[in-house]
C-alpha cells in the first residue's frame, strides 16, 4: 500500500527527480554561506579520531582525521592532495583525485551548485553524476520518501566505494548530511558531525603544503649501494634493519602504495597492532592491521616512525624460494632516491637534496593509488598512462578496460594466463604485441598479458596497464617519487 501512495504522488506530482531532490536539499529563502565547517567524531581505520571538514563554494576544502592516525585531504581549487599517516606530501590524481571529489561533493551537497564538476543525468530513484575530467561516474541513491540521497557510489579498483548518508542538518541554503559511512575495500569508517557553521580557513591553508621530511636520516660514511639479490622471479630484495633487528628479506616494489610487513614476522618480533587498513592488490582486497615501527635502516638512510601494513606473505616466500618479511613502498621512495639496475643487479639510495643525473632525462610522473604512471604507447592504441611496478614480474599487463575499449583481443592469438598479488588471482590472456614504446625506447614483438580481470588493481579504468621488470631491463630506473619524475638511463 505505501509503495502504492509513493506511485500515485509521482505521476501526480510532474517534476522530476532531480527537481524533487533539489527542493529537499535546497532552501531558496535561506542565506548561502561563503564557508562551511563540520566538525565532529570519527572511526578512521578502526580507531577514534577527530574530524573536520572545510569547505568552499568554489571547490576548495580540507578534511582532517586526527588522532593516532592523522590524514588530511584537500584541493586548492585545482589541485587535489594529501598528506598521509606518515606525515608525506603527495598530489592526487586519477582514481584518488574522483575519490576526493566524489566525497565533497555527497557532503557538501556541492553536487547541486552550477559550478560543480559533473553532469547529471537520472534513471529511476537515482541519480548519475558524470564527473567531467573522467567520465567515472557516482551513483546517487534517492530515499523515495524524503527525497534526500541515502547513498553515494563510486566504481574503483577495490570494488565500489559506497558513501551512506544520512541524520541531514541545515548548512545555509542546503542540507547536508552529520553522518556519513564510507566503506572501501570491506572496511567502513563512520563520521559524525556535532557542530556545523560558517567559519572559514585562511586561503593558504587549502594550498599544497611544501614538505621537507624531517623524519628521514642519512648516514653519509655509509656507501649508497645497499645488499640486493634477485629473486627467482626476478623481483629485487634487499637487507634492512627494522628496530635494529635483521627479520630478513624485503621486496623493493614501487608499485606498493604502503610498507608491508609479513604478519608472521610481525607476530615473531611482538610488533604492537593498531587500526585496520584494506590493501587492494592484483586479485582483490585484504582488510590488515597496522604495526607502528620506530626505525627503518636500509643502507645510509633511516627513516623513523613508520607504519606497516601486515600482510601473509608466506606464499611469496615459497614462489621466490626465499623467506620474505616485508615490501618496502612508497613512504620510503618518496623520502629518497632509488636507483636499480635489474640486470647487475644494483639499488643505490641517495638523498634528493642535491641529487643529479649522471645522464639521462627525467620522464613526468604522475600517482594512481600511491603507484608511479609513466606514459607509453601500445601498437593498436593511443599513448595513455602505464603504472610503472618493480615489484612486477613480466613484461606488460595491459588493465581490462583498456583490452576491451581498444578491442585488443579481437583477432589476436592468445593463450590463458593467470596473474597474481595481493587478494589472490586473476585471469588473463597472454599474446604477443607488434610494439611497445616507452620514454623514447621502443620494444619489438614483446609477449604481454590482456586482463580480463573483474575486479582488483588490473580491472582499474584510469591507467591502461602495468609496466613490469622486463621492460625495465635495459635502463638504469632512477626514482624520484616526490619529484613526480622517473628516468630511465640506457645501460651502458
Amino acid at each position: 500500500m505505501l509503495n502504492l501512495v509513493f506511485a500515485l504522488a509521482a505521476a501526480q506530482n510532474p517534476q522530476t527527480l532531480l527537481d524533487r531532490v533539489r527542493a529537499a536539499i535546497m532552501s531558496p529563502k535561506a542565506p548561502a554561506w561563503s564557508s562551511l565547517r563540520m566538525t565532529g567524531k570519527a572511526q578512521y581505520f578502526g580507531i577514534d579520531e577527530g574530524y573536520t571538514l572545510d569547505a568552499m563554494p568554489d571547490g576548495r576544502f580540507v578534511q582532517t582525521f586526527s588522532g593516532p592516525i592523522t590524514e588530511k585531504f584537500a584541493c586548492d581549487g585545482k589541485t587535489f592532495w594529501q598528506v598521509d599517516r606518515s606525515r608525506g606530501v603527495e598530489k592526487l590524481d586519477f582514481e584518488d583525485r574522483d575519490r576526493q571529489t566524489a566525497t565533497e561533493l555527497a557532503l557538501t551537497s556541492r553536487w547541486l551548485d552550477a559550478n560543480a564538476p559533473i553532469v547529471i543525468g537520472e534513471d529511476g530513484d537515482t541519480l548519475h553524476l558524470k564527473l567531467k575530467d573522467s567520465g567515472q561516474e557516482e551513483i546517487l541513491k534517492i530515499d523515495p520518501a524524503t527525497h534526500l540521497p541515502s547513498e553515494a557510489d563510486l566504481p574503483i579498483s577495490s570494488g565500489l566505494l559506497v558513501i551512506k548518508l544520512s541524520e541531514w542538518k541545515p548548512a545555509g541554503d542546503r542540507e547536508v548530511p552529520s553522518h556519513v559511512e564510507i566503506t572501501d575495500g570491506g572496511l567502513t569508517d563512520t563520521i559524525s558531525c556535532d557542530h556545523i557553521a560558517a567559519a572559514q580557513l585562511p586561503a593558504s591553508e587549502f594550498e599544497v603544503p611544501v614538505w621537507k621530511p624531517d623524519d628521514i636520516f642519512f648516514d653519509t660514511s655509509k656507501p649508497a649501494n645497499v645488499e640486493c639479490k634477485r629473486a627467482v622471479s626476478g623481483h629485487v630484495l634487499v637487507h634492512p634493519l627494522v628496530d635494529g633487528k635483521d627479520l630478513g628479506w624485503f621486496i623493493l616494489d614501487s608499485g606498493a602504495e604502503v610498507m608491508c610487513i609479513d604478519k608472521a614476522t610481525a607476530d615473531d618480533a611482538k610488533l604492537p597492532s593498531i587500526g585496520r587498513e584494506p590493501v587492494t592488490g592484483v586479485g582483490g582486497n585484504v582488510v590488515s592491521s597496522l604495526r607502528p615501527i620506530g626505525e627503518f635502516e636500509l643502507g645510509p638512510a633511516m627513516m623513523k616512525n613508520v607504519l606497516f601494513v601486515d600482510l601473509d606473505l608466506s606464499q611469496l616466500s615459497g614462489f621466490f624460494r626465499v623467506k620474505i618479511a616485508g615490501i618496502v613502498g612508497a613512504d620510503f621512495f618518496r623520502r629518497t632516491i632509488i636507483a636499480v639496475d635489474l640486470k647487475a643487479p644494483s639499488v643505490e639510495i641517495s638523498k634528493r637534496d642535491g641529487y643529479s643525473l649522471s645522464s639521462g632525462n627525467w620522464l613526468p610522473v604522475r600517482f594512481s593509488t600511491g603507484n608511479p604512471a609513466l606514459e607509453a604507447t601500445i601498437d593498436g592504441a593511443p599513448k595513455a598512462w602505464y603504472r610503472f611496478d618493480l615489484g612486477a614480474n613480466g613484461f606488460l599487463t595491459l588493465h581490462a578496460p583498456f583490452v576491451t575499449k581498444w578491442k585488443l583481443l579481437d583477432g589476436r592469438e592468445t593463450q590463458p594466463s593467470m596473474s597474481g598479488g595481493a587478494g589472490g588471482f586473476v585471469t588473463a590472456r597472454s599474446g604477443k604485441l607488434k610494439w611497445f614504446e616507452l620514454g623514447g625506447h621502443r620494444f619489438n614483438d614483446v609477449r604481454v598479458d590482456f586482463s580480463t580481470a573483474k575486479q582488483g588493481a588490473f580491472a582499474e579504468p584510469y591507467l591502461a596497464g602495468n609496466i613490469g621488470q622486463d621492460a625495465m631491463l635495459p635502463f638504469r630506473v632512477v626514482f624520484d617519487f616526490s619529484g613526480y619524475r622517473i628516468a630511465l638511463v640506457p645501460r651502458q
